[in-house]
């Protein structure tokens, strides 16, 4: 194969960067970039769901909260994945009745609760999701669509259990709540799996505070509530070793071998190669597990409504 060169690189750049017709498209593809309905085919959910194909896309529960990341596996998390969603379905009270997956991911819920011979609804408004479990699971009822957005009379008093496992963030809690009341059956329960942020105040779905007055001031109270955080941690750290010692070595390793062999390439995309770098580590911040620890409590809740 002929190497690629330097100049056939800048020639391509330089190309589009003088012809006011792509100048114009790139504009107007940076300034719309924001209307894109990234939630109705995320790509960044269709990788995950390409790296662990075995249908979830949440942290998982490792029994082992000491485990050394450098001892795990992919097949550790996928066996941890499988163990929250057991702990998950374990707080399903009605098992006669539908029980609605709101964020269904690729299934992995879905396929459990077959198994357990209970009676799943998908709901997700990614249509690369919804036409999966569509392809896997033709038996199970399917929503394309955001919670937010589901009718409520057409739904209403339908599910004995509606289940949040990692997707309570996505909510708008002034408009989920009302509907979360009114879908449940008497005596249904709302079954939350996710983290919260314990270090500042905010008025979202994934501040503790807020969270827990909104669902106190809509008539529920919490039934289960324990504290899984540290159970979480290893599937974090796990990810955080590899981004630190491979990822990071790996684009600086490519950024310094372009320097070398491209040096006229180097020059044209420094600072976005820079602000790659800067993006990345951003990023490893975030699923720094002791960073995690100290702003955010991952938190297993059952909430009822009040008699």
């Amino acid at each position: 194969m002929e190497k690629l060169k330097s100049s056939t690189l800048v020639k391509s750049l330089a190309k589009k960067a003088i012809n006011p017709i792509h100048v114009g498209r790139a504009a107007r593809l940076q300034r719309h970039r924001k209307q894109l309905v990234r939630n109705q085919c995320d790509p960044q959910l269709k990788l995950y769901a390409q790296l662990m194909p075995n249908g979830f896309l949440h942290y998982g529960y490792f029994d082992d909260p000491t485990m050394c990341p450098r001892d795990m596996s992919l097949n550790s998390i996928a066996n941890a994945q499988s163990k929250y969603a057991e702990l998950v379905l374990d707080l399903v009270g009605d098992m006669e009745s539908e029980i609605l997956d709101v964020g269904c991911g690729m299934g992995g819920l879905v396929r459990l609760m077959l198994e357990r011979h209970l009676k799943p609804v998908a709901l997700s408004p990614d249509k690369h999701q919804i036409s999966t479990i569509n392809a896997l699971y033709p038996q199970t009822p399917t929503i394309q669509a955001k919670f937010e957005d589901i009718d409520e009379q057409e739904h209403r008093g339908r599910y004995g259990t509606v289940i949040n496992a990692e997707s309570l963030n996505y909510l708008h809690l002034e408009d989920a709540l009302p509907r979360v009341e009114q879908i449940l059956k008497p005596g249904g329960r709302w079954v939350i799996c996710d983290f919260f942020r314990m270090d500042e105040d905010g008025c979202t779905s994934g501040h503790w505070e807020h969270f827990q007055k909104s669902v106190e001031d809509a008539g529920f109270y919490f039934s289960y509530q324990r504290d899984i955080t540290p159970h979480i941690l290893p599937t974090l750290a796990y990810v955080h070793m590899w981004g630190e010692e491979i990822g990071l070595p790996v684009i600086d390793f490519s950024i310094e071998k372009m320097r070398g062999k491209q040096p006229g390439l180097h020059y044209l995309l420094k600072e976005a190669l820079g602000t790659l770098l800067d993006h990345a580590r951003n990023h490893l911040q975030i699923i720094n597990p002791s960073d995690f620890q100290t702003r955010k409590r991952y938190m297993l809740l059952v909430a009822e409504r009040r008699a």
